[in-house]
């Protein structure tokens, strides 16, 4: 759409009342004024309507990357950038503490592994049951036990 015409008056009334104070104004000069400035007023609305929504948003797709301003573009990108590596960053950072976290539970998992294993090699375990005690190294005959 071309730009709206510029409201432009093209005849005083002041001038016409001044020169003829008892003469009713030209009608044909108030109809011709006041279309002029109802067709003004149309091409701003139309001109309004064709990047506005009726909600006060702009119209979807009038924003492209040729109507930003030169740089801004670029502005944006590297900051939607900077955004993305921080959060990358932050979910690095946690997942590296999990893992630290899953190694420090395996490393304690694998030092009683470790015992229990050291202990049975070097003569069996203890076994505490009630009054029942065994000694580690130390053979039971479990057929005489009552």
């Amino acid at each position: 759409m071309a730009d709206p015409a510029r409201f432009v008056r093209n005849y005083s009334f002041n001038d016409f009342q001044s020169v003829q104070p008892n003469t009713p104004l030209p009608g044909i000069q108030v109809d011709v004024q006041l279309d002029a400035i109802s067709d003004s007023t149309t091409q701003i609305r139309d001109a309004i309507l064709d990047i506005r929504r009726s909600d006060g948003a702009l119209v979807n797709g009038i924003v492209t990357t040729d109507s930003l301003e030169a740089g801004l573009l670029d502005e944006l990108l590297a900051t939607s950038q900077a955004t993305a590596a921080a959060a990358s960053a932050t979910a690095a950072a946690a997942s590296a503490a999990d893992a630290e976290s899953s190694a420090s539970a395996i490393d304690v998992a694998a030092g009683a592994l470790e015992a229990a294993s050291n202990a049975f090699a070097t003569g069996g375990i203890y076994v505490d049951w009630g009054d029942f005690h065994s000694v580690p190294g130390t053979s039971l005959d479990w057929g005489s036990f009552h």
